[in-house]
């Protein structure tokens, strides 16, 4: 008999805050389902159901799962063990999720790197080669190359990768290596167990069809005054590693790509900073065609350690990162001779920030750039009720969260601080800034972290920001990391909801779900339900009694 252990179970409306409680609960299954084989949740709001399916063991042929149905009240309605083959349980319950399993596969994949010494693109054509290691039991792979080839053109060696992308699906692919652990306290080591670690990294491609294009740098030389006014745009086809196109991109001065995003129209766009103190934003599509190229001064001739680009429900394009004291023009000729890692160079100049710069792109110009400087913080800040202890950002190392538009047309930014502590960065303080149409800072928020762990305390937290559907108010939602369950590596986090006025310079009280007795399931901790209601999905510790609740927003 499966039993129903209720946390909670009743409507109420909390009086400070606008998000409802419509229920939360724990339920304990009789089976094997657990919340680390969990593979997919579907809700069903016109039936008043959610379907949960777990894989409790599987073979290259079949599996056993088990479905659990409940109302959207959390009451179990059905359960259902099921022994199927695998691509008949996909078919008949409609799943998506994939299996994969260790037998070696000669799949032809395709990586684009950059030659570590020369920066040039190289092609390397290869697969996953997997081969049991007999001395741990464990199935190990590594991509192993079969042929590597130079693009070819009328430049030659002197191309550098800046970036690529493809028509095929690109993944990361993680080389797994087992490695024998030994128990050194005995007289004779003896082998305990074998612990999977990961090593190397590529993204690859299928290698036998589509077509992979790239921007790479016409390089002269360290000391070309021309470095960095040429480049090129190469398309090729993958299965014959041939090239169907070329486009130059020129600039009349130097410039360097200091970030580039692939955009939801399937286009890549990039931010170049130029030596005239320009900004120059470059849409492409997938032949390496212009189009949309802007370009506007920059409010200081400062490094601009971009973070994000973000693409609003209205079309525009929100650029931020922060501004670095250091000046542009010097910094941009050594960034322009190694383009591959420029992203990653950059990061040195955000310790000593001017503060933090925003831009926003239309349809047909670069509306506005805007920097906040450090010292406008401080005195737009608002201090949220059981935060008293959190402070303003002032400047320094910041990562962006979200970016999103409020209802009345303010830009949302949320983000946290990197704090020096000993000889390492560690996380800080959520930041939530609210800023009007033009970038102007409004006000902004803080909330201090109320678990500080060895798993969060060097990786950045998770956080969004959900718009009223019924009024111009938005709630900022902090995913708060307590740690990390030591066999199964699920991360143990649960949600905070916080109401922010929709004038920006009033929030209310963070109210906080499951905290220390459940936490949200890696892979769906929130599923949709409509505008106005969502479920959070976990489990408890062990991860053995799930965890639901059904949240209301007004």
């Amino acid at each position: 008999m499966k039993k129903i252990i209720f946390l909670i179970s009743l409507f109420y409306s909390l009086n400070l805050q606008a998000q409802k409680v419509i229920k939360e609960t724990f339920f304990d299954p009789e089976g094997k389902a657990n919340i680390n084989n969990l593979k997919e949740v579907q809700v069903d709001e016109a039936k008043n159901e959610l379907r949960l399916y777990f894989i409790t063991k599987s073979t290259e042929k079949k599996l056993k799962a088990e479905e659990l149905i409940f109302d959207l009240d959390f009451n179990l309605k059905k359960s259902e063990n099921i022994v199927e083959e695998y691509e008949k349980i996909k078919e008949k319950y409609k799943l998506s999720f994939s299996l994969n399993f260790c037998p070696e596969s000669k799949e032809p994949l395709l990586s684009v790197e950059a030659n570590t010494y020369t920066g040039q693109v190289v092609f390397k054509k290869g697969y996953i080669d997997r081969y049991y290691n007999w001395n741990t039991g464990f199935c190990d792979d590594r991509f192993k190359v079969v042929e590597k080839v130079k693009p070819k053109g009328d430049d030659g060696e002197k191309i550098k990768l800046v970036n690529y992308w493809s028509n095929n699906a690109i993944q990361n692919y993680y080389r797994s290596i087992s490695v024998a652990a030994y128990n050194m306290r005995q007289a004779r080591a003896s082998l305990l167990f074998a612990s999977l670690l990961w090593g190397g990294n590529k993204q690859v491609m299928t290698g036998n069809e589509g077509d992979v294009v790239f921007l790479g740098l016409v390089s002269g030389g360290m000391r070309d005054p021309n470095n960095g006014k040429n480049y090129t745009f190469q398309r090729f086809d993958v299965a014959k590693l041939e090239k169907t196109n070329e486009i130059p991109l020129s600039f009349d001065v130097q410039a360097a790509p200091v970030f580039h995003k692939i955009l939801s129209n399937g286009n890549i766009a990039y931010i170049f900073q130029r030596m005239d103190n320009q900004i120059e934003f470059l849409e492409v599509d997938f032949n390496g065609n212009t189009q949309r190229r802007f370009k506007i001064n920059s409010p200081l001739d400062a490094v601009w350690i971009v973070d994000d680009m973000n693409e609003l429900e209205d079309g525009s394009i929100i650029v931020t990162g922060l501004a670095s004291k250091t000046k542009a023009t010097k910094t941009i000729p050594s960034f322009i001779y190694a383009p591959h890692s420029i992203q990653t160079n950059l990061l040195m100049y955000a310790v000593k920030v001017e503060g933090l710069q925003v831009m926003k792109i239309g349809k047909n110009q670069i509306e506005w750039v805007n920097l906040i400087k450090n010292e406008e913080f401080k005195p737009t800040f608002v201090k949220i009720s059981q935060d008293k202890k959190s402070k303003p950002y002032t400047g320094g190392r910041l990562i962006i969260g979200d970016v999103t538009a409020s209802k009345n047309g303010n830009l949302v930014i949320t983000g946290q601080k990197k704090v020096t502590k000993g000889k390492k960065i560690a996380m800080a303080e959520m930041v939530c800034f609210v800023l009007d149409s033009k970038g102007k800072l409004i006000s902004n928020f803080a909330t201090i972290m109320r678990d500080k762990n060895k798993y969060n305390l060097y990786t950045p937290s998770n956080h969004s920001i959900l718009n009223s559907p019924t009024t111009n108010d938005f709630y900022w939602v902090v995913y708060e990391v307590a740690g990390m369950h030591k066999f199964s590596g699920r991360t143990l986090y649960y949600p905070r909801i916080a109401r922010i006025k929709e004038d920006g310079k009033s929030g209310e009280a963070f109210v906080e779900f499951g905290a220390q007795k459940a936490f949200l399931d890696d892979k769906f901790p929130v599923v949709y339900v409509n505008d106005k209601t969502y479920i959070f999905i976990g489990a408890n510790r062990n991860g053995k009694e799930l965890w639901f609740s059904k949240v209301e927003f007004e």
